[in-house]
This record gives structure tokens, C-alpha cells and sequence, in this order.
């Protein structure tokens, strides 16, 4: 009988690493997040930023991304690091050592490597230099050498290349000064250029280097609050500005298992869907789905819609949280469901998009939404009516006079007047401009 073979932990991560480098990137987003460490919190003022999280797992959640033992166990005992204007500073568990072991060219025979200062500290200014990275102003970054002396470091320079890896340390002086050679004229302080891997023999210096360069680009961000860079592939300019002030204004930002928490100082956001509004407050939160392959957000809380009721309700305008949004499983032709979930109006909205999230169009480019909404005409608050209205593509309603009677005449069986064509035009205000909305939470 044949047996399935078994999947090793090696094996499956292989796999995920292969199916991550062809995902689109809704489901690349997801899957980063689901490895993500189940504690984060990022917080962020005018010239400050705190990170504290398990930092090698952090490193880890990209697919194909892997520490070497020495990077991991580092990372590890890394317990926060924070931003204060230009200085950084890395807290870890405890001090910190490198074991090395080794002769090393122009400086002599190498212990080990002391990562941070007794009490766990490590602090530098950081900042990108051409293809590498540089740490100037080091204090807690010292080499101790086999006769017992420690030599300091004052600035250390990574470069990653074609034609190799390197070092660049600006130390103290590792010579002994000659009797003969007066004190006025002897460096205390020299470089040393050295090929990496003759002090780094056992680690990824260009996974080393991207998340040092990764801290480079932060501090960066930070200082100029421009987040333009990683919107580029956003062409609506109103949405962009929209993403960026949310972004802009963060002041927190917690994950605590599958829930994401951010926090923001800069007010209430408003960002117009054409006739209805996208109000986003200054505390957001939801919770991401585990599927890559059916991206959902759900349980989502500061995300409002303001929508046009028709003056003839008499009720004013009303305002629809957005509870949930999600998208099912692709197709053969990579269509799928998307539906929003809101209230207390609207209670969910459905539609078939096709593979770059537009609505799936008959020959003539109408396109089809399923709506279930409360009967507000009804003197019964459970009265529910659902219906599948044609939409043009201009995006207003097309369908005859007829059809509509259909729908009247439904609502009329529940106590509702004609009149119900106004609550109709509520609809189709909001579920004709949130699919753009819905489209870039999931990166479109």
C-alpha cells in the first residue's frame, strides 16, 4: 500500500519558502505576519522609536530568511531597541560575548568578541554608507585578545559586494608603542580594513548587513516622518496621502497574537470613497486571518463609513462600522468572492472579482453585488432584506424598472412603502466605492 511520505520540518519550510516567492502580495503580508513573534510593540515619537520583540524571530518570519547560530543567539538575548534622536540603543538579557578563537591579520590573536557592556547595553550612531552600513560613537563594542587585553571599538564600517564582504574598524591602537617613539606621536587610534569572514568566519554577513541596514532605513523614516517609498506602488493619490497620514501619525503599534493594535496622534482621518466617507480613528485594531490563500481582516474596530441616507428616510446621515473584510479562495481564472461585513445599516455586502480585484463584468460590463440590509422601514428591527442589484459601468444602478418592483414588492411584504428605493440608493452609495477601499487593505 502506498504510503504518504512525511513531511520534514526542513522539507515543509522549503516548501512555504517556495510557494512565498510566487504568492501575490496579499498573501506574502499574511504570511510575514502569522510567523511574526505572537508579542510586538513599536513605539514612535517626534525623534524617538522603541522596538521590543523577539527580534531573532522577527528577523525569521521571511520565508527563506535564516540567522546562523552566532546572528540567533544574539538576536535572542535582544531584548529592545531604541532610537533616541541620532543614537541607538541595543538592551540585551546580558553581556554579551562572540567566541573567535583566531589570528587576525594586523592585530593579533583574537578571543572573543565583547557585544555590549556588563549591564547588557550596547549603543551607536548608525546610518547607510554607499553599499554598506557604518556605526559610528560605538560604546560597549570591544575585542579581547588571548593575553587579556580589550581593545576598543570605535566605529565599524560593513560592506557587502560581488567581489566579497569587509570590515572597516576605526579601534585603539592594538601595537605596543616602542620606548623609543614619544606619546605626542603614537596613535591612539587606528583603522583596520579586514576581509569579513577572517572575523565573522561563521556568519551571513549580508544577512547581517540587511537588518542592520534595516535599522539604518528606520532611523530614516523616523527623522522625516516619509513613508512615500513604501506607497510607490499605490497610484491613487488620494488613497496614498490617506495610508501616509495614518502612517505619519502612528504613535504605537502592538501585536498581541493575531490582533494588531495601532494608535495614532494626529485626529480623526477622513478619505472621500465618492459620496460616502472612510472615517479612521486615531485607535484601529483587527485581527488578520491564518489563510494566505483567503486574506480576511476581521474584529475591526476604529473604521467607520458615512454614507448619504436619502432625505426621505428622515433619519439623517448614518455611519457604518466596518466589521470585517474578507476575500475567498481564488478560482480556476483567479476570481473570488469579497465581502464586507458592516452595521447596523448594511449588514454584509458581496461581489465576484476577478484576479486584479475589479468585478467580474457580463458582456455588456454590468457587474453583479449581493446586499443584505436592514429594512429600516420595517417596525421590526430584525427585518432583513436580501438582493442582488446590477450595477453599470458607471457604476450607478441598471435594472429595470421591473426588477426593481421585485425588490419593492419584497420589502413591501415586510412592511416597507415604496419608498424603499431611496434605502436601495444608500446602498449602492457605499458598495460602489468601498471595493476600492477593500482593495488596498489587501494591497491592491
Amino acid at each position: 500500500m502506498y504510503k504518504q511520505p512525511v513531511e520534514t520540518p526542513q522539507d515543509k519550510e522549503k516548501r512555504v519558502e517556495r510557494e512565498f516567492q510566487s504568492s501575490p502580495i496579499e498573501q506574502k503580508l499574511i504570511t510575514v505576519f502569522s510567523r511574526l513573534p505572537e508579542n510586538a510593540s513599536v513605539e514612535l515619537g517626534k525623534d524617538t522609536l522603541s522596538i521590543r520583540t523577539d527580534f531573532a524571530k522577527a528577523v525569521e518570519a521571511v520565508p527563506g530568511a535564516h540567522l546562523d547560530d552566532v546572528s540567533k543567539k544574539s538576536l535572542s538575548a535582544l531584548q529592545s531597541l531604541s532610537l533616541d534622536k541620532d543614537a541607538f540603543t541595543a538592551k540585551f538579557s546580558a553581556e554579551q560575548r562572540i567566541p573567535v578563537n583566531r589570528e587576525i591579520p594586523g592585530i593579533g590573536e583574537l578571543k572573543e568578541i565583547k557585544l555590549s557592556e556588563a549591564d547588557g547595553q550596547l549603543k551607536f550612531d548608525l546610518k547607510l554608507n554607499g553599499d554598506g552600513v557604518q556605526m559610528d560613537n560605538i560604546k560597549g563594542l570591544r575585542l579581547v585578545m588571548a593575553d587579556g587585553r580589550e581593545i576598543g571599538i570605535h566605529s565599524f564600517g560593513l560592506r557587502t559586494g560581488a567581489n566579497g564582504n569587509s570590515v572597516e574598524l576605526m579601534m585603539d591602537n592594538p601595537a605596543k608603542k616602542p620606548d623609543w617613539v614619544n606619546e605626542r606621536f603614537w596613535p591612539k587610534v587606528v583603522p583596520v580594513p579586514l576581509p569579513a569572514d577572517k572575523i565573522f568566519p561563521e556568519t551571513d554577513a549580508a544577512m547581517l548587513s540587511s537588518v542592520v541596514k534595516a535599522c539604518a532605513e528606520a532611523k530614516n523614516v523616523l527623522k522625516e516622518r516619509n513613508f512615500s517609498p513604501y506607497l510607490a506602488g499605490i497610484t491613487e493619490q488620494g488613497l496614498k496621502g490617506t495610508i501616509d497620514k495614518i502612517l505619519s501619525g502612528a504613535s504605537k503599534i502592538e501585536k498581541n497574537g493575531d490582533r494588531l493594535q495601532i494608535t495614532r496622534n494626529n485626529g480623526e482621518i477622513q478619505h472621500d470613497l465618492g459620496g460616502a466617507t472612510l472615517k479612521v480613528g486615531e485607535s484601529v485594531g483587527f485581527r488578520l486571518g491564518a489563510d494566505p490563500k483567503a486574506p480576511s481582516i476581521s474584529d475591526i474596530t476604529g473604521v467607520g463609513v458615512a454614507i448619504p441616507i436619502p432625505s426621505e428616510l428622515k433619519i439623517g446621515d448614518g455611519v457604518e462600522s466596518v466589521k470585517e473584510v474578507s476575500l475567498g479562495r481564488c478560482d480556476y481564472s483567479g476570481a473570488r468572492d469579497l465581502q464586507i461585513k458592516m452595521g447596523p445599516m448594511i449588514d454584509n455586502i458581496k461581489l465576484n472579482l476577478n484576479k486584479d480585484m475589479q468585478p467580474v463584468t457580463d458582456s455588456e460590463g454590468n457587474w453583479k453585488v449581493g446586499l443584505r440590509v436592514a429594512n429600516l422601514l420595517s417596525n421590526s428591527p430584525d427585518d432583513q432584506l436580501s438582493m442582488y442589484l446590477r450595477i453599470g459601468a458607471d457604476g450607478n444602478l441598471n435594472m429595470k424598472p421591473s426588477e426593481i418592483l421585485d425588490i419593492v414588492s419584497e420589502a413591501t411584504g415586510q412592511a416597507a412603502d415604496f419608498s424603499f428605493k431611496g434605502a436601495v440608493k444608500a446602498g449602492i452609495a457605499v458598495e460602489t466605492k468601498i471595493i476600492g477601499t477593500a482593495a488596498w487593505l489587501f494591497g491592491y
